[in-house]
């Protein structure tokens, strides 16, 4: 199973998430190379995290300001490519005053 925690961007604060979820801390998560790496979010491809106790694949993927409409396609996709919820998982990450720091 691949699990994808998507929000504006891969590379912050979805990442942080992630992290967490693999069983890693946050200072963990900050010093990883493709934390903030700005130019691997410009690749616009799903960003490998680890393995969630030696099996399911953890990604992250910035989708850009309008997250809902970003998971919505994804779920379509999936769902139109034949996979199912139990093939990829897709998570939501938001943070109180995204929008803001969107804007900035």
């Amino acid at each position: 199973m691949k699990i994808l925690f998507i929000g504006t961007s891969g590379v912050h604060h979805v990442q942080i998430a992630a992290s967490l979820y693999l069983g890693r801390g946050i200072k963990e998560a900050v010093s990883s190379s493709s934390f903030a790496n700005l130019a691997l979010e410009k690749k616009g491809h799903p960003i490998f995290i680890g393995k969630y106790k030696g099996i399911d694949e953890v990604y992250t993927l910035g989708v850009g300001y309008d997250i809902g409409l970003g998971e919505k396609i994804l779920n379509q996709l999936r769902n139109l490519l034949g996979y199912t919820e139990s093939d990829l998982i897709i998570i939501p990450i938001f943070i109180k005053n995204e929008q803001l720091i969107y804007f900035i």
